[in-house]
């Protein structure tokens, strides 16, 4: 129905509209109109900024793990984790923390805690 650059009308706006969002397109308004147009791939540094913003998150979601157990630990408390959980815990922490350096970077998963001591990773 709708290619990219063509020209859309007001009358024809909604439908393009909805072209759009299936096909991987915008409606871009130019000085003499509106235009489809293709959303452009992700350059590599686009794509290596979120693979490490997804990074950063995944150490933001268990690092308070690992601070629960130093407190409680130097508290004299129980600890809620045994030592060798905070122990993986931080094994995975330095394993996201290298991600970057991995030859498949960004093109790559971020496991989480899970998944990670699913696969029995370790360093």
């Amino acid at each position: 129905m709708f290619k990219a650059n063509e020209k859309i009308t007001i009358e024809n706006y909604t439908e393009a509209a909805i072209w759009c969002n299936e096909n991987n397109a915008m409606i871009v308004q130019e000085e003499d109109g509106y235009y489809i147009r293709s959303i452009p791939e992700p350059t590599a540094e686009q794509l290596a900024i979120a693979k490490r913003a997804e990074r950063d998150d995944a150490i933001n979601s268990i690092i308070w793990r690992v601070q629960r157990y130093e407190q409680q630990r130097d508290l004299g408390i129980e600890t809620a984790d045994s030592e060798e959980t905070y122990h993986k815990i931080l094994e995975y922490i330095q394993y996201l923390r290298v991600l970057p350096q991995s030859q498949n970077f960004p093109n790559m998963d971020v496991k989480n805690f899970n998944e990670w001591i699913g696969d029995g990773e370790a360093f």
